[in-house]
């Protein structure tokens, strides 16, 4: 007999971009940590949605990425965004919290940005457990090796662009 792993259930932030190529400028700050950035991207580029992440080197972009030493919050990362009307308004800006993620490997960097660019995209923290990327805390990566979108994080997404 077969058993069924646990369905999690993704959580939406309410908002979503209007089309499905989302641009991303890497802030000057954050240039060191441009691999690790870029490969968080690539990580949504290549699940089966219809999302595909672009870094751009223009100031005409959907999401600014940055790092900032926000101190000893409890989080490693952060987004900002404006909705209206279920919509982003403006750019969304990520950041990475150097305070913790100085010390990360470049794997922990990626699952930290990779998890913000789920926020950026329309996607909410799941409390489920922590094998998917939105769970809240760092125990994703640390705890349960996860450090790319995993189904609930893609079913999330294509439940918000179809």
């Amino acid at each position: 007999m077969a058993t069924a792993t646990p369905a999690a259930a993704y959580s939406l932030e309410g908002c979503r971009w209007h089309g499905y190529l989302i641009d991303y400028y890497i802030y000057a700050p954050a240039l060191p940590y441009a691999t690790v950035i870029t490969n968080a991207g690539n990580s949504w580029t290549q699940t089966p949605t219809k999302i595909f992440m672009v870094r751009v080197t223009t100031n005409t972009y959907n999401v600014l990425v940055d790092i900032y030493n926000f101190g000893n919050t409890g989080f490693d990362g952060i987004t900002y965004y404006t909705c209206s009307a279920g919509y982003f308004s403006g750019h969304v800006e990520t950041a990475l919290n150097t305070y913790y993620t100085a010390d990360y490997s470049s794997t922990g960097r990626q699952q930290v940005q990779a998890h913000e660019f789920g926020h950026s995209l329309g996607l909410g923290h799941n409390n489920s457990n922590c094998y998917t990327l939105m769970y809240p805390s760092s125990s994703r990566y640390f705890t349960c090796g996860i450090y790319t979108p995993q189904q609930d994080d893609i079913n999330g997404i294509n439940a918000i662009y179809p």
